[in-house]
């Protein structure tokens, strides 16, 4: 065995003197390890007094960093209630700003159908919802041409191969 640099140890592999003589240098002699076991057993008297001792111990006699917080409830003063007021009421800024003029309403009728069959997947885009529509729902809408629809709404419903189809229809005044 040759000692090439202070941390460093060049032995022969082939060498079976030198292989055990760096196993005693590493490991140390087998005489002086400890012998660990381990396994899972319930617990024992011990365990359970000591945890027992340990949860009976009052809570001043342990070392704590929770501060101890003390809450006394009381009526609360003219002043404070005063101030509480004042901080509710809504700034002067806002009782003074006009209110901005109401735009006019739009009103909507909505009417849903299901739909199904092989022509209910060909509504894929606008123009071809509004031609669905105007073929064979118009006649059982509330208005009385196409210019009074201002949205028609699809989405898949839960029976296979059914279409939910949503129309509204301006209400007009």
């Amino acid at each position: 065995m040759t000692l090439a640099s202070c941390d460093t140890l060049v032995v022969n592999a082939n060498d079976p003197e030198q292989a055990a003589a760096l196993k005693a240098s590493v490991v140390g002699p087998a005489a002086s390890q400890p012998e660990i076991r381990l396994g899972y057993a319930p617990a024992g008297r011990g365990t359970l007094d000591a945890i027992h001792g340990e949860l009976a111990t009052p809570s001043g006699d342990r070392e704590s960093s929770t501060p101890e917080i003390v809450v006394n409830e009381t009526v609360a003063e003219r002043d404070t209630l005063s101030a509480i007021m004042e901080e509710a009421q809504p700034s002067r800024d806002l009782r003074e700003s006009p209110t901005p003029e109401a735009s006019p309403l739009e009103i909507f009728e909505m009417l849903t159908f299901v739909v199904r069959g092989s022509e209910a997947q060909r509504m894929s885009n606008d123009a071809s919802r509004q031609r669905f529509v105007e073929e064979h729902l118009l006649q059982r809408l509330p208005v009385a041409s196409m210019a009074d629809i201002d949205r028609v709404e699809v989405t898949p419903w839960t029976a296979p191969g059914a279409l939910v189809v949503r129309i509204w229809c301006r209400v007009r005044r």
